[in-house]
Protein backbone atom coordinates (compact mmCIF):
# COMPACT_ATOMS: atom_id res chain seq x y z
CA UNK A 1 0.00 0.00 0.00
CA UNK A 2 2.80 2.33 1.17
CA UNK A 3 4.75 1.89 -2.23
CA UNK A 4 1.47 2.28 -4.15
CA UNK A 5 1.11 6.03 -2.55
CA UNK A 6 4.62 6.25 -3.38
CA UNK A 7 4.14 5.65 -7.32
CA UNK A 8 1.03 8.05 -7.30
CA UNK A 9 2.92 11.11 -5.38
CA UNK A 10 5.92 10.75 -8.25
CA UNK A 11 3.65 11.03 -11.29
CA UNK A 12 2.25 13.77 -9.44
CA UNK A 13 5.01 15.36 -8.79
CA UNK A 14 6.03 14.52 -12.68
CA UNK A 15 3.02 15.83 -13.91
CA UNK A 16 3.21 19.69 -12.24
CA UNK A 17 6.99 19.12 -12.83
CA UNK A 18 6.24 18.71 -16.56
CA UNK A 19 3.81 21.37 -16.90
CA UNK A 20 6.08 23.65 -14.93
CA UNK A 21 8.81 23.25 -17.48
CA UNK A 22 6.71 24.08 -20.16
CA UNK A 23 4.42 26.48 -18.68
CA UNK A 24 7.72 28.70 -17.61
CA UNK A 25 9.48 29.01 -20.56
CA UNK A 26 6.40 29.78 -22.62
CA UNK A 27 5.43 32.62 -20.49
CA UNK A 28 9.19 33.97 -20.93
CA UNK A 29 9.70 33.18 -24.46
CA UNK A 30 6.10 34.65 -25.51
CA UNK A 31 4.64 37.36 -22.78
CA UNK A 32 7.55 38.58 -21.10
CA UNK A 33 9.70 39.02 -24.43
CA UNK A 34 6.62 40.81 -25.97
CA UNK A 35 6.06 38.29 -28.42
CA UNK A 36 2.53 37.16 -26.33
CA UNK A 37 0.14 35.20 -28.25
CA UNK A 38 -3.54 35.44 -28.08
CA UNK A 39 -5.45 33.84 -25.27
CA UNK A 40 -7.30 31.27 -27.25
CA UNK A 41 -3.57 30.08 -28.79
CA UNK A 42 -2.09 29.86 -25.36
CA UNK A 43 -5.52 27.90 -24.16
CA UNK A 44 -5.15 25.43 -27.11
CA UNK A 45 -1.14 25.09 -26.37
CA UNK A 46 -1.68 24.63 -22.70
CA UNK A 47 -4.68 22.05 -23.29
CA UNK A 48 -2.48 19.96 -26.30
CA UNK A 49 0.13 19.68 -23.41
CA UNK A 50 -1.98 18.87 -20.94
CA UNK A 51 -3.42 15.97 -22.58
CA UNK A 52 -0.41 15.00 -23.41
CA UNK A 53 0.71 15.19 -19.85
CA UNK A 54 -1.93 13.45 -18.60
CA UNK A 55 -1.96 10.50 -21.53
CA UNK A 56 1.57 9.86 -19.51
CA UNK A 57 0.27 9.87 -16.34
CA UNK A 58 -2.16 7.56 -17.34
CA UNK A 59 -0.40 5.41 -19.18
CA UNK A 60 2.25 4.98 -16.41
CA UNK A 61 -0.69 4.27 -14.32
CA UNK A 62 -2.22 1.46 -16.52
CA UNK A 63 1.10 -0.11 -16.70
CA UNK A 64 1.49 0.01 -12.96
CA UNK A 65 -1.92 -1.77 -12.66
CA UNK A 66 -0.68 -4.42 -14.55
CA UNK A 67 2.54 -5.28 -13.14
CA UNK A 68 0.48 -5.05 -9.57
CA UNK A 69 -1.96 -7.70 -11.24
CA UNK A 70 0.56 -10.35 -12.13
CA UNK A 71 2.23 -9.65 -9.11
CA UNK A 72 -0.95 -10.67 -7.08
CA UNK A 73 -1.48 -13.40 -9.46
CA UNK A 74 1.60 -14.85 -8.65
CA UNK A 75 1.41 -14.52 -4.89
CA UNK A 76 -1.82 -16.17 -5.42
CA UNK A 77 -0.17 -19.20 -6.78
CA UNK A 78 2.99 -19.42 -4.12
CA UNK A 79 0.02 -18.87 -1.48
CA UNK A 80 -1.72 -21.69 -2.76
CA UNK A 81 1.64 -24.16 -3.60
CA UNK A 82 2.66 -23.56 -0.27
CA UNK A 83 -1.33 -24.07 1.49
CA UNK A 84 -1.29 -27.74 -0.79
CA UNK A 85 2.32 -29.04 0.33
CA UNK A 86 1.50 -28.51 3.89
CA UNK A 87 -1.86 -30.39 3.10
CA UNK A 88 0.02 -33.18 1.12
CA UNK A 89 2.63 -33.07 3.96
CA UNK A 90 -0.23 -33.39 6.63
CA UNK A 91 -1.29 -36.18 5.13
CA UNK A 92 1.63 -38.51 4.64
CA UNK A 93 2.12 -37.52 7.93
CA UNK A 94 -1.40 -39.23 8.88
CA UNK A 95 -1.21 -42.22 6.97
CA UNK A 96 2.76 -43.07 8.11
CA UNK A 97 1.35 -42.34 11.49
CA UNK A 98 -1.67 -45.03 11.10
CA UNK A 99 0.44 -47.64 9.04
CA UNK A 100 3.35 -47.90 11.08
CA UNK A 101 0.86 -48.13 14.59
CA UNK A 102 -0.89 -50.69 12.08
CA UNK A 103 2.14 -52.55 11.48
CA UNK A 104 3.66 -52.46 14.98
CA UNK A 105 0.33 -54.00 16.92
CA UNK A 106 -0.09 -56.81 13.91
CA UNK A 107 3.46 -57.60 14.09
CA UNK A 108 3.12 -58.02 18.52
CA UNK A 109 6.52 -56.26 19.23
CA UNK A 110 6.35 -56.23 22.76
CA UNK A 111 5.87 -52.90 24.63
CA UNK A 112 4.62 -51.28 21.41
CA UNK A 113 0.80 -51.97 21.08
CA UNK A 114 -0.24 -49.71 23.50
CA UNK A 115 1.96 -46.81 22.85
CA UNK A 116 0.29 -46.61 19.06
CA UNK A 117 -2.70 -45.37 20.56
CA UNK A 118 -0.82 -41.46 20.89
CA UNK A 119 0.10 -42.35 17.66
CA UNK A 120 -3.37 -42.96 15.81
CA UNK A 121 -5.25 -39.73 17.99
CA UNK A 122 -1.99 -37.33 16.70
CA UNK A 123 -3.29 -39.14 13.07
CA UNK A 124 -6.73 -38.01 14.01
CA UNK A 125 -6.13 -34.89 14.93
CA UNK A 126 -3.80 -34.35 11.87
CA UNK A 127 -6.71 -35.46 9.72
CA UNK A 128 -9.12 -32.70 11.29
CA UNK A 129 -7.07 -30.04 10.87
CA UNK A 130 -6.73 -30.68 7.09
CA UNK A 131 -10.36 -30.44 6.93
CA UNK A 132 -10.56 -27.51 9.07
CA UNK A 133 -8.13 -25.96 7.11
CA UNK A 134 -9.74 -25.91 3.77
CA UNK A 135 -12.48 -24.79 5.63
CA UNK A 136 -11.10 -22.40 7.25
CA UNK A 137 -9.45 -21.09 3.78
CA UNK A 138 -12.79 -21.07 2.02
CA UNK A 139 -12.03 -23.52 -0.46
CA UNK A 140 -14.43 -24.76 -2.48
CA UNK A 141 -14.12 -28.44 -1.55
CA UNK A 142 -15.38 -31.51 -4.03
CA UNK A 143 -17.94 -33.46 -2.43
CA UNK A 144 -15.87 -36.50 -3.15
CA UNK A 145 -12.79 -35.17 -1.79
CA UNK A 146 -14.74 -34.09 1.33
CA UNK A 147 -16.35 -38.01 1.19
CA UNK A 148 -12.64 -39.21 0.77
CA UNK A 149 -11.16 -36.94 4.26
CA UNK A 150 -14.20 -37.82 6.22
CA UNK A 151 -13.93 -41.85 5.83
CA UNK A 152 -10.09 -41.51 6.81
CA UNK A 153 -10.50 -39.61 9.60
CA UNK A 154 -13.79 -41.77 10.83
CA UNK A 155 -11.65 -44.73 10.48
CA UNK A 156 -9.27 -43.29 12.92
CA UNK A 157 -11.64 -41.82 15.12
CA UNK A 158 -13.72 -44.67 15.26
CA UNK A 159 -10.55 -47.21 16.24
CA UNK A 160 -9.56 -44.82 19.43
CA UNK A 161 -13.44 -44.58 20.43
CA UNK A 162 -13.59 -48.68 20.37
CA UNK A 163 -10.41 -48.85 21.92
CA UNK A 164 -11.25 -46.36 24.87
CA UNK A 165 -14.62 -47.89 25.37
CA UNK A 166 -13.88 -51.38 25.95
CA UNK A 167 -11.01 -50.28 28.51
CA UNK A 168 -13.63 -47.47 30.23
CA UNK A 169 -16.03 -50.69 30.31
CA UNK A 170 -13.34 -53.05 31.59
CA UNK A 171 -11.13 -50.75 33.65
CA UNK A 172 -12.16 -52.11 37.17
CA UNK A 173 -11.51 -55.87 35.97
CA UNK A 174 -7.52 -55.42 35.68
CA UNK A 175 -7.89 -56.40 32.01
CA UNK A 176 -4.36 -56.12 30.49
CA UNK A 177 -3.82 -53.69 27.45
CA UNK A 178 -2.18 -56.16 25.17
CA UNK A 179 -4.61 -58.39 26.29
CA UNK A 180 -7.18 -56.37 23.91
CA UNK A 181 -5.47 -56.58 20.75
CA UNK A 182 -4.28 -60.22 21.25
CA UNK A 183 -7.60 -61.01 21.67
CA UNK A 184 -9.08 -58.82 18.86
CA UNK A 185 -6.15 -60.31 16.52
CA UNK A 186 -7.56 -64.14 17.14
CA UNK A 187 -11.11 -63.16 15.99
CA UNK A 188 -10.01 -61.54 13.04
CA UNK A 189 -8.40 -64.62 12.38
CA UNK A 190 -11.43 -66.82 12.95
CA UNK A 191 -14.29 -64.44 12.10
CA UNK A 192 -15.43 -64.04 9.29
CA UNK A 193 -15.58 -60.57 6.74
CA UNK A 194 -19.03 -59.35 8.41
CA UNK A 195 -17.64 -59.41 11.76
CA UNK A 196 -14.50 -57.87 10.57
CA UNK A 197 -15.99 -55.02 8.76
CA UNK A 198 -18.61 -53.85 11.68
CA UNK A 199 -15.63 -53.97 14.21
CA UNK A 200 -13.40 -51.16 13.91
CA UNK A 201 -10.85 -52.74 15.45
CA UNK A 202 -11.03 -55.79 13.32
CA UNK A 203 -10.91 -53.56 10.29
CA UNK A 204 -7.76 -52.37 11.58
CA UNK A 205 -6.02 -55.59 12.10
CA UNK A 206 -7.40 -56.85 8.54
CA UNK A 207 -5.61 -56.19 5.93
CA UNK A 208 -7.72 -56.09 2.73
CA UNK A 209 -10.25 -54.01 4.80
CA UNK A 210 -7.62 -51.45 6.29
CA UNK A 211 -6.36 -50.71 2.42
CA UNK A 212 -9.62 -50.67 1.22
CA UNK A 213 -11.46 -48.40 4.13
CA UNK A 214 -8.78 -45.89 4.90
CA UNK A 215 -5.30 -46.30 2.46
CA UNK A 216 -7.21 -46.12 -0.95
CA UNK A 217 -9.12 -43.01 0.32
CA UNK A 218 -6.18 -41.32 1.65
CA UNK A 219 -4.12 -42.11 -1.21
CA UNK A 220 -7.07 -40.33 -3.47
CA UNK A 221 -7.36 -37.64 -1.40
CA UNK A 222 -3.54 -37.10 -1.14
CA UNK A 223 -3.68 -37.89 -5.50
CA UNK A 224 -6.57 -34.47 -5.65
CA UNK A 225 -4.03 -32.37 -4.10
CA UNK A 226 -1.17 -33.59 -5.82
CA UNK A 227 -2.93 -33.29 -9.47
CA UNK A 228 -3.85 -29.73 -8.09
CA UNK A 229 -0.49 -28.73 -7.47
CA UNK A 230 0.66 -29.59 -10.73
CA UNK A 231 -2.23 -27.29 -12.32
CA UNK A 232 -0.66 -24.65 -10.59
CA UNK A 233 2.43 -25.06 -11.84
CA UNK A 234 1.56 -24.76 -15.18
Amino acid sequence: MKSKRHFWAILAVIFFVGLGLWLGPYLYYHCLLGDCIAPDQYIMEFTKTGSSLVVLVVGAGVIRWAFDLRDREHQRIEDEQAFLRAVLADLKTAYDAVDTSRTLIVANFEGYREGQIPALIQASITLRNVRRALKDRGTKIQPALKQELTHCSDFVENIIHEYRRYFDENRYQGIERDRFWDGRWGMQRQGGDGTAKSDPILAFLDEAIYKLEFCDHIDSASRFFRERYMETMQ
